[in-house]
């Protein structure tokens, strides 16, 4: 949590699922003091996936995505993003559906900075599906399940 006070417009700020970057988003361009980071650390819906999603980072990305020998989409999120929530459940039910045939993953941005820059991630939530190490395609912001689907198709 960020704990913003001394507010260039008055207004005290405190955002319970933001880190330091956030806080900066959230305020636009009001000039801020950052008084405190609060520890996030016994929040349970950061780091907790779905079945059939596989929570990865900076370090796993190489093992779990390029050298996996089936496709992989990868789902680059955060906590605090609206639209990252509002697709979850769509992607989550897609790894159920087509378990096996290809894996899905989650990044977290705000807590992989390497992965997302690499791949030039600016929006998110952005789905890359990457199929023998190569991205195949690429789905940025709230898309219907239909177009998820026939992308997935297209690679298995």
């Amino acid at each position: 949590m960020i704990k913003i006070t001394e507010a260039s417009d008055g207004v005290n700020y405190q955002a319970p699922n933001a880190g330091v970057s956030d806080a900066m988003w959230l305020t636009r361009n009001t000039t801020v003091t950052i008084v405190s980071e609060i520890d996030n650390s016994q929040r349970k819906d950061d780091k907790t996936m779905a079945e059939g999603v596989l929570d990865i980072d900076d370090n796993g990305f190489e093992a779990e995505v390029l050298q996996s020998d089936i496709p992989v989409l990868v789902d680059f999120w955060a906590p605090w993003c609206g639209p990252c929530k509002a697709i979850a459940p769509t992607v989550e039910q897609l790894a159920k559906d087509f378990s096996g045939q290809i894996k899905f993953t989650k990044c977290n941005v705000d807590d992989n900075p390497i992965t997302p820059a690499k791949y030039g991630i600016r929006a998110i939530p952005t789905l890359i599906f990457f199929k023998g190490g190569e991205i195949a395609d690429q789905i940025t912001g709230m898309v219907a399940k239909a177009k998820l689907e026939e992308t997935i198709k297209k690679l298995v």
